[in-house]
């Protein structure tokens, strides 16, 4: 894949989903959708941008294409070393009955799994993942770090709000997105 055919999945996103992308710069930036700076951010940002300056540096980047057991077939993933904080964290390193909040904010119909924290880990590279839709590469995501194994269990199977690491592990899941410990009482 060339860098033009790169360029052309940020652009198509951009066109023909500018919603989507404007919603992901500004998540990606630690902002709200409307602009305003996310006290209660969850998940994986860039400290030092803005969504303006966030979209031109993805645009202007050296994104070299690698393979990730991660990531479905069909996918292609590229690294370029731009540095961010990485919102996810690996179970292991959380005591087994820390309890962990179940969610779907993004209204996927699968559940995430969310721990409160205030932990920041710096990764020193953002990845990058596209898919063919139609005739056209797109972007389906970005973020700082590497892929990470996913378990797809809907939302409706766990019938609670919260639940241990441990009972997480159980059902596989192996990952916590980080969110700020203000999100308390939401």
């Amino acid at each position: 894949m060339t860098r033009i055919e790169i360029i052309e999945a940020f652009e198509n996103t951009k066109y023909f989903n500018k919603i989507y992308w404007s919603n992901t710069l500004n998540q990606r930036a630690g902002l709200i959708p409307n602009g305003a700076p996310n006290p209660n951010r969850a998940g994986s940002y860039y400290p030092n941008h803005s969504p303006i300056s966030l979209d031109k540096s993805l645009l202007a980047a050296y994104w070299s294409p690698f393979d990730s057991e991660n990531v479905r077939p069909g996918f292609k993933c590229f690294s370029t070393p731009m540095p961010g904080i990485s919102g996810i964290l690996d179970l292991d390193t959380l005591a087994p009955d820390s309890i962990l909040k179940i969610g779907d904010f993004k209204k996927t119909g699968y559940a995430n799994l969310y721990v409160e924290s205030q932990r920041e880990l710096l990764a020193d590279t953002t990845t990058l993942i596209i898919s063919r839709k139609s005739a056209s590469w797109n972007v389906v995501t970005f973020f700082p770090g590497n892929p990470i194994p996913g378990k797809k269990i809907r939302l409706q199977q766990i019938p609670k709000n919260a639940i241990s690491v441990s009972e997480a592990k159980n059902l596989g899941f192996t990952h916590a997105k980080m969110i700020k410990a203000s999100m308390k009482n939401d």
